[in-house]
């Protein structure tokens, strides 16, 4: 394995099913789950950031809260945060 790259947070809270403080946490643990699943400590993570767009209002700002938590997670060593944010 060479590297994983995720679209990864958009139903964690689609309409309040789940709380989007966890994000965070859970995203962090997964990244270390599977580097250590795949045995390789330095395995890199991309993730594609949510974007910014009126899914934030349907999920009552969730989307918001998990790109904060995905920004966040970015300090982890060897991820990318990747953001598609249209112009």
């Amino acid at each position: 394995m060479k590297k994983f790259m995720l679209l990864h947070g958009i139903n964690h809270n689609m309409f309040g099913k789940r709380n989007p403080e966890q994000y965070e946490k859970l995203l962090k643990g997964m990244i270390c789950d599977w580097r250590e699943h795949w045995r390789q400590k330095t395995l890199p993570f991309i993730i594609v950031q949510l974007p910014a767009c009126a899914m934030d209002m349907q999920g009552g700002g969730a989307w918001s809260v998990i790109r904060i938590a995905q920004w966040r997670a970015a300090q982890l060593p060897l991820f990318l945060l990747l953001n598609l944010t249209p112009c």
